[in-house]
């Protein structure tokens, strides 16, 4: 953790002012670096007044992804033990897959404010605009099965559905194989990718872009298709309290799943589907299926029935909804 970091995670929970010299015993540091910190998070955006012969005091905390403001409104054991805070990025899988390879421990955190090259599944552009969604990847190392490694997709879109539901009024659904949606518009993507050694699965990142205060409507190319909380909800929320909710439901699954205790997931990652019991059609590189969404099994595969009664169990593909005359 950064020195500046340290001040303002010291000073966040303090009602009343905190002196430089306490801070600096504390931490064991010297004055000097106190008063540097309390500038640098200054110029981060932190409002802190300094009052004569009392100390420091955060006034007012930014509208940023920082992680010591992660912490504060996060309660979890694994997920995100460690943030990797970035005000830009080129993509946050990419930059977890690259820290993962150096060895990043279990539950490591990528967050960023922007991306440059932020993709979906097939290699699609995910358009967010600057500091208004959630943006971030996890480095996972479960001890699983290779087929198992779809729940762990499973435990990211029943996360964020379960810490939307709790946060708003809203209902997202899920929309196989790894979207969440309310109504006909995208809400949240979710991107997994993983490394194996052998037979084993060494690691696995979980990507996920939440639109949460972006306005749709001011982007032609995704107006249509694409949705964001407050454009449901009428008003912005804060990001970091929906955040900290997400990390807390996939900490909880998270546990559960490495331990063997996730036997109610699928269920309930059935009853947030958007898809089970409509017409859909699904297309890959491999086949088009047209027929009628079933459920999903154990391992995250669609199981669909098609108009001769043949059930088929599909792994990946892209799915449409089709309409019923």
């Amino acid at each position: 953790m950064e020195r500046h970091e340290q001040i303002i995670e010291a000073l966040l929970d303090q009602a009343e002012p905190v002196s430089g010299n306490d801070l600096a015993k504390t931490l064991g540091i010297s004055r000097t670096a106190v008063w540097k910190a309390i500038q640098k998070s200054i110029r981060m955006g932190y409002v802190i007044e300094a009052e004569p012969r009392r100390g420091y005091r955060i006034v007012q905390a930014p509208d940023r992804l920082f992680p010591a403001l992660i912490r504060r409104q996060s309660d979890t054991r694994i997920i995100a033990r460690d943030i990797l805070y970035f005000d830009s990025l080129h993509s946050t899988n990419l930059t977890a897959k690259e820290v993962a390879n150096k060895g990043a421990q279990n539950g490591t955190l990528v967050i960023t404010e922007s991306q440059t090259g932020g993709r979906g599944r097939l290699n699609r552009t995910w358009l967010s605009p600057r500091g208004v969604n959630l943006l971030f990847s996890m480095v996972l190392r479960p001890n699983i099965p290779l087929q198992r490694v779809f729940r762990l997709n499973m435990t990211a879109s029943v996360s964020i559905v379960e810490a939307v539901r709790e946060l708003t009024p809203l209902e997202p659904g899920i929309k196989w194989p790894n979207d969440v949606y309310f109504g006909h518009r995208k809400l949240a993507g979710i991107l997994t990718e993983f490394s194996v050694a052998g037979e084993a699965v060494e690691f696995v990142v979980v990507g996920i872009g939440l639109n949460v205060n972006m306005d749709p409507e001011q982007y032609p190319e995704i107006r249509n298709v694409a949705t964001s909380v407050r454009a449901e909800l009428g008003h912005t929320i804060s990001r970091l309290e929906l955040l900290g909710k997400i990390l807390s439901r996939m900490d909880v699954w998270y546990g559960k799943l490495i331990q063997g205790e996730d036997h109610e997931l699928k269920t309930l990652w059935n009853s947030y589907s958007t898809v089970i019991g409509r017409q859909v059609e699904i297309r890959s590189a491999e086949q088009q299926l047209i027929g009628r969404a079933m459920s999903i099994d154990d391992d995250g595969a669609l199981l669909l029935e098609d108009e001769n009664g043949i059930e088929h169990r599909v792994l990946c593909g892209d799915l449409s909804l089709r309409l019923q005359a």
